[in-house]
């Protein structure tokens, strides 16, 4: 499991990830954000799903392809899903939304992982 250290959250309790470009025409550090709405849906969404790509959860719904994105990073770097091919993942567990709630507050309330 990699390192959560680049998550946080902003005062408006959004989850947010620094991003510091390596290469590329993006040169100056960024945040992506997520939103508790979009993340829970995600957990959802993967709860009912054997595998599935970051275009399919999105596909049809009212979900923001950036923040279903760092949603899939967060959970990836808790361990709660797993890359089976360069696009698609699968949960580690039979259902993630609870342990994945977990994360979230904890990291919220700022208890180290």
């Amino acid at each position: 499991m990699e390192s959560n250290s680049r998550f946080y959250f902003e005062p408006s309790g959004v989850l947010a990830e620094y991003v510091e470009p390596a290469s590329g025409v993006r040169r100056e550090p960024y945040v992506h954000r997520c939103t508790l709405h979009v993340f829970e849906e995600i957990c959802h969404l993967i709860d009912e799903c054997d595998t599935f790509t970051l275009e399919e959860l999105v596909s049809g719904r009212d979900l923001a392809n950036s923040q279903a994105a760092l949603a899939l990073r967060f959970l990836h770097a808790h361990g709660l899903i797993e890359k089976v091919h360069p696009r698609r993942n699968r949960r580690t567990e039979d259902s993630i939304h609870l342990s994945a709630m977990t994360c979230w507050h904890a990291l919220r309330e700022g208890a180290s992982s």
